[in-house]
């Protein structure tokens, strides 16, 4: 599972090099990998406020089917 989070990882830096953006792992397993609860929101929204600059855009799944999108998206809209 390290190995498949590995090449999602190196995925997704070459489809934000197609955008010139980058991407920023932040360490939370996807739901198929982990055991048990999913992270802490909160936990989530200090790894985002984190993020947050002036000239930084930041874009975040909109959680429509997939479980780790919907809490990533719910965190996300509660920073505003």
């Amino acid at each position: 599972s390290a190995q498949a989070m590995q090449t999602r990882r190196d995925e997704d830096k070459e489809a934000c090099k197609v955008l010139g953006a980058l991407s920023r792992p932040c360490g939370f397993l996807d739901a198929q990998y982990r055991d048990g609860e999913p992270p802490d929101c909160d936990k989530i929204i200090d790894m985002v406020r984190g993020l947050i600059q002036p000239d930084i855009h930041l874009f975040a799944p909109l959680g429509l089917d997939h479980v780790d999108h919907s809490i990533v998206s719910k965190c996300v809209r509660s920073t505003r």
